[in-house]
């Protein structure tokens, strides 16, 4: 048994469900932001946006439905304050 804790079926999953940190980052929009200047930041290419957006389509889609949006428009419209995921693909 690897497993240290032996009570380990609760912490064991809740490890995996809070973020991996090499797989991915945590950020916070910011006024001025768009997905495509997050993209480019992170990953060095804003046409890398839609991983960010396909990671965090429902908390885009439900602050912008809070905004009175009917929907982000592919990730258009993001709000300060949103806390979204960034993923990081360990390739390069």
């Amino acid at each position: 048994a690897k497993n240290k804790a032996s009570t380990g079926n609760a912490s064991g999953k809740v490890k995996t469900v809070t973020k991996n940190v090499s797989d991915s980052k945590s950020y916070t929009v910011k006024k001025g932001d768009t997905l495509w200047g997050i993209s480019k930041k992170f990953y060095g290419a804003g046409s890398k946006w839609k991983n960010i957006y396909q990671s965090n389509k429902k908390v885009i889609e439900d602050t912008a439905q809070k905004y009175g949006k009917k929907s982000s428009s592919n990730g258009h419209w993001i709000y300060p304050g949103t806390k979204i995921i960034i993923p990081i693909n360990k390739q390069s």
